[in-house]
């Protein structure tokens, strides 16, 4: 697979044209062709590469994250390594005025326009050793009035374990 890595200030990345990913798989980027960008009134960009997975390595020690297309909207992961403290993981929400903890899970993200968005409770699951996913619990905790992040009460001592926030991406248009 063609792959192409990079460091910013915060993280490094990666990106690597190969097969469709599956739940799981932390390295590999199915590529999804080139498009067409509108890039102004009167400017069009040709050719815009387009990929279905990027990984954003080093958030935190032992923490990367996925942005990833799935049924063609933005999605994104939380990969935890062995040993890695999720209580790093802070995620801070630019543009609203508050979250809020709904009584089934779900986080709700206030806007000043008097919108709610909302990400339902987490998808997460433990990597086994023979490739099987064990489900694990996993709730949002909220850090201040603009951020969050994650609580796992039963971790999965020694295994990868993967976040998979639920996007209602209805709620963001």
């Amino acid at each position: 697979a063609e792959s192409t890595s990079g460091s910013g200030p915060a993280a490094a990345y990666e990106v690597s044209r190969s097969r469709r990913q599956q739940p799981g798989q932390h390295h590999q980027h199915g590529h999804r062709g080139a498009h067409q960008c509108d890039a102004g009134a009167d400017a069009r960009v040709e050719n815009v590469q387009r990929y279905e997975n990027v990984l954003l390595r080093g958030l935190y020690a032992g923490i990367d994250a996925r942005l990833r297309q799935h049924e063609d909207r933005l999605e994104y992961d939380v990969l935890l390594a062995p040993g890695a403290d999720l209580d790093a993981v802070v995620v801070r929400c630019e543009g609203i005025k508050r979250l809020e903890l709904a009584d089934d899970g779900r986080l709700l993200l206030h806007t000043a326009a008097g919108e709610v968005l909302t990400q339902s409770p987490p998808t997460t699951w433990a990597e086994l050793p023979d490739g099987g996913l064990r489900p694990l619990d996993c709730h949002y905790v909220l850090r201040d009035a603009t951020s969050y992040g994650y609580a796992l009460p039963e971790r999965a001592e020694g295994l990868p374990v993967v976040i998979d926030p639920g996007l209602e991406w209805s709620t963001f248009l």
